[in-house]
């Protein structure tokens, strides 16, 4: 079983210090830095090991373990946070020590050499901000400074991210303290049945297994990231007792001693925020070098979203549950709209991540294929999302029933009352999370639409068209001729056939990145919207919308251009 850091801080700083400094081993590094001279060159396997790990990893919020005697002479070991809850506190909050700001420590690719080369040991916690990647550095020829074989981990260019796609690394911690014997057997039950794929390595003491999960998800599923991030921890935290309560029916041993590496959580106390911390789990040791670091980067991300379906599975009808999905991480971000994880994801299939914010491309086509489904709960959740973006709201439990028999799903008569308690169960679900504000559009066809796109904005574009905006600390910046091509085409799609639409900041902030992968402020989308207008691409249509959140405006199609 890891330790939980938080339960360590008993003893006052300075003391803990003066005994690590007292009594760590000859050759330790402790927390001091290194003097230049003493700096060893950083390895391959160190190289590709924080490549992979690092878009994982909050480096404010790792701890390290040491081993001590105490004052009877019995060899102790502690885990002890790199930053102390307090000083976190301070930091986050802008505070001063003695008229200066508090210098955290960062676990940094001096200490993951250390830990890969088993002279120090660290334990991690998940970032609360981490986004999905691709490449390496801010040139295409910064990937070739790194000393290893680029190519296999599929770096060809400079950084990508991907705001919309959330991602953290979580580890089922499968326990051997008790003499237990069937470790190997319940990863290989794990990675069988719910993470196939998944990287897995000999735990701290080399009895237990650590199974490191890559998890991706929709940062704003809950309109809110902290919010979204409250809502993952709980229902991590259910769906690793059922994980264990699930390796107690099938008669392991093991206990998987639930799924480590969460993100640390925030809580508002007046002005201030105070860090509420998670469970930290040991970083990957990727004892094999080079390969088990390849190993891990190729391993796949499971989506958020079919844990918790799966959860409600469980909980529903224990004998049926859908695989979890897996995806290569090279495929991740061009499978975001086919998997459910992005906004104006046109899919809800089975064992598939649940969106719930996204709408799709037809209500009655939708409403077609749900036909053909034969399991109830599921033809039952499906249709409830489909209705909900339709109204535009979660919808009433006689609304729903009267909807759902309108369309032909039922299959007969509810004569026992199971669909009505079902329905009721999963309109409460719906409604956790479901806005009409997040709701998104299909952008699907952009490339097809680009170049013709591109060369009307071209086109019409003049001298006197404002493309420069204000970015922070004064800083001036200017919008792309592909950028305009991304929010024309978007408004024309969310336009449709009628007269006009509603378009508001967080949509031309969705679809850049969406469409593009780009982040995205309000001066950026501003400046946007100002130079379309200019060009005579939109005009206004009314007042500003308050159910949508938007500006109305009349898109100019390209058969009047």
């Amino acid at each position: 079983m890891e330790t939980n850091d938080a339960q360590l801080i008993g003893c006052a700083a300075a003391d803990l210090d003066l005994i690590i400094h007292d009594v760590t081993t000859p050759g330790s590094s402790c927390l001091s830095r290194p003097s230049p001279s003493t700096i060893t060159p950083f390895t391959p396997e160190t190289q590709a090991a924080w490549y992979a790990l690092s878009p994982f990893i909050n480096p404010l919020d790792c701890s390290q373990r040491f081993s001590f005697e105490d004052e009877n002479g019995k060899l102790k070991t502690l885990v002890v946070p790199l930053n102390y809850n307090d000083d976190l506190n301070m930091f986050f909050n802008g505070e001063m020590i003695k008229g200066q700001k508090f210098k955290p420590s960062w676990f940094s690719k001096r200490r993951l050499q250390a830990h890969l080369q088993r002279r120090e040991v660290y334990y991690y916690r998940s970032r609360y901000n981490g986004v999905a990647r691709i490449g390496f550095g801010s040139s295409d020829n910064a990937k070739d400074r790194l000393g290893f074989d680029t190519a296999a981990f599929g770096i060809t260019g400079k950084v990508r991210k991907y705001p919309y796609v959330g991602v953290m690394l979580l580890c089922a911690d499968i326990d051997c303290h008790n003499g237990e014997k069937d470790a190997r057997r319940v990863a290989d039950w794990l990675l069988t049945d719910h993470f196939p794929g998944a990287y897995c390595e000999p735990s701290t003491n080399g009895k237990g297994i650590h199974l490191y999960i890559k998890l991706a998800y929709n940062p704003w599923d809950c309109r809110y990231r902290h919010a979204t991030l409250e809502h993952i921890v709980r229902t991590i935290g259910d769906f690793g007792h059922w994980l264990d309560r699930e390796r107690q029916r099938l008669g392991f041993d093991a206990p998987v001693d639930g799924l480590r590496g969460l993100p640390s959580l925030f809580i508002t106390q007046g002005d201030r925020v105070r860090i509420r911390r998670s469970q930290c789990i040991k970083v990957p040791i990727c004892s094999s070098g080079i390969e088990d670091v390849f190993s891990f980067h190729i391993s796949p991300f499971f989506l958020f979203g079919a844990l918790e379906t799966r959860l409600i599975d469980a909980k529903e009808r224990q004998n049926l549950s859908p695989k979890t999905t897996s995806l290569p991480p090279d495929d991740l971000v061009n499978a975001l709209l086919d998997v459910g994880l992005a906004p104006g994801s046109p899919r809800n299939s089975r064992g598939r991540g649940v969106s719930l914010n996204s709408v799709y491309p037809s209500y009655t086509v939708l409403l077609k294929q749900l036909k053909a489904e034969s399991d109830a709960f599921d033809r039952s959740l499906g249709f409830i999302l489909a209705y909900s973006r339709h109204l535009r709201r979660v919808p009433s439990l006689d609304e729903a029933m009267m909807e759902y028999t309108k369309r032909h799903l039922n299959t007969g008569e509810d004569e026992d009352g199971s669909r009505r308690d079902r329905f009721e169960y999963l309109i409460q679900h719906v409604a956790k999370t479901f806005d009409a504000a997040l709701l998104r559009f299909n952008y699907d066809g952009f490339e097809a639409d680009r170049q013709a796109t591109v060369a009307e904005i071209r086109g019409a574009m003049r001298s006197d068209v404002s493309l420069e905006y204000a970015k922070a600390k004064g800083r001036k910046s200017r919008i792309t001729v592909a950028e305009l091509a991304v929010v024309l085409f978007a408004m024309r799609r969310s336009q449709g056939s009628r007269a006009h639409t509603a378009f508001s900041y967080m949509q031309v902030i969705g679809a850049l990145g969406q469409i593009r992968g780009i982040g995205c402020g309000r001066s950026h989308a501003s400046c946007v919207l100002r130079a379309l207008r200019q060009m005579g691409f939109i005009t206004k249509a009314g007042g500003y919308s308050v159910g949508l959140e938007g500006q109305r405006w009349r898109v100019r199609g390209r058969e009047s251009g």
